[in-house]
């Protein structure tokens, strides 16, 4: 699982100004998130994929997220996307 987690970390870690290495976190931090960890493989088989334009943010959040995505190079299809505003949603009355 090591092998798996040094891969993870320094893949999402890569384009950080500062990235975290997985060969610098406490052997006592690692061992207790290590029983938080399922691991598995799987076949894959068929990808469907849905493009959703709104998580119910508000217009501050995904300022937030936006400016972060900025940062990484691997997300600037993704940051283009999402920097145009997204109308709310309508609200529903409850019932």
């Amino acid at each position: 699982m090591d092998t798996h987690l040094t891969e993870l970390v320094g893949f999402f870690e890569k384009n950080r100004e500062k990235p975290l290495k997985y060969a610098d976190f406490s052997y006592k931090m690692l061992e207790s998130y290590k029983t938080e960890i399922v691991g598995f493989r799987m076949k894959v088989s068929k990808i469907e994929a849905a493009f959703k334009l709104s998580q119910g943010l508000n217009e501050q959040d995904m300022s937030a997220i936006i400016e972060n995505l900025k940062k990484c190079p691997m997300h600037d299809d993704l940051v283009e996307t999402r920097s145009k505003p997204v109308p709310p949603k309508p609200s529903t009355p409850h019932k």
